[in-house]
């Protein structure tokens, strides 16, 4: 898998880390209320208030300086809201502010800016809930596509869009932990969907081969989530989807999800050309169904 570079190591944060809205403390469920923000919340508004930082960051101090355009939209069809709802992180602090109809599930769009080292990609939360406790907004930056990419053994193509996701548990809307040992079916498939370049997540936080060439050499095939609950896809197409996760291989279903991923990477606004969607799979069940002896974050 190679040694931890400082940029694999981004790689890692990003999927080990909570992904803010997309994995925050009430996201992650079905879209109920995302037509507009005039249709929704009886005229009450949130306030957010946070700051712009980098895959790495665990606080504030690694804010990105460098304003990036943040927008809110529709959860289900990916179009901006009537009116808009926009803002800009503030140069220097990363700081960031904006007023959402409070009850609205929403798309939250982080515009990728720059070239080389400095770029940052397109990063699209979905399902992402009204109110958050979370202060920092992550956004993936440049060659984090590349390192997935050797990482796991796949091309990502222009026409699709990467996807990185997580499976917790989470009573009562509450979320508690990931849930690992568990598979995700995506619409309908009844394995791994080879064509979108699905993968799981290695203990390092990368995605990882779903099988070893011969000999195998330093090669560690994932086949299920790890006890860090981490998935992705390389290539995942544009339009709706719906995610199941199942502990028994596929028998049965634990929870579903369903998403719009709305633009592929060659539509991406950031000059960089590559866009990251994050996405969380709640499970509302009484105890974490992480089967015993389930290992690896």
């Amino acid at each position: 898998m190679g040694s931890d570079t400082p940029m694999r190591k981004q790689f890692c944060a990003l999927i080990l880390s909570a992904l803010w809205f997309a994995c925050g403390d009430d996201g992650g469920g079905e879209a109920t209320k995302s037509a507009t923000p005039d249709a929704v919340g009886g005229g009450e508004f949130f306030v957010y208030n946070g700051t712009l930082v980098s895959i790495l960051a665990v606080d504030e101090t690694m804010r990105i300086g460098v304003p990036h355009l943040i927008e809110l939209r529709n959860n289900e069809t990916g179009a901006p809201f009537d009116p808009p709802i926009t803002t800009m992180s503030a140069p220097e602090t990363g700081a960031i502010s904006y007023r959402s109809p409070k009850g609205i599930v929403k798309q939250l769009w982080v515009r990728g800016t720059g070239t080389g080292t400095d770029a940052t990609y397109d990063t699209v939360l979905v399902n992402a809930s009204s109110e958050t406790s979370d202060k920092l907004i992550r956004i993936a930056s440049s060659g984090l596509v590349s390192i997935a990419e050797g990482s796991a053994g796949f091309k990502g193509r222009s026409d699709r869009a990467a996807l990185a996701g997580g499976i917790y548990w989470t009573p009562n809307k509450t979320r508690m932990d990931t849930v690992g040992c568990a598979k995700v079916y995506l619409d309908g498939a009844t394995g791994p969907d080879v064509e979108q370049d699905q993968f799981y997540n290695a203990a390092n936080g990368l995605p990882a081969p779903r099988t070893c060439p011969e000999p195998a050499g330093g090669c560690v095939p994932v086949s299920q989530t790890l006890s860090g609950g981490r998935f992705y896809f390389g290539n995942v197409k544009v339009g709706n989807h719906t995610l199941k996760v199942s502990l028994d291989d596929g028998k049965t279903f634990v929870g579903e999800t369903k998403i719009f991923v709305p633009y592929s990477r060659a539509e991406a606004a950031s000059p960089s050309k590559n866009v990251l969607v994050q996405m969380a799979i709640d499970l509302d069940v009484p105890a974490n169904p992480t089967p015993a002896g389930c290992t690896g974050k």
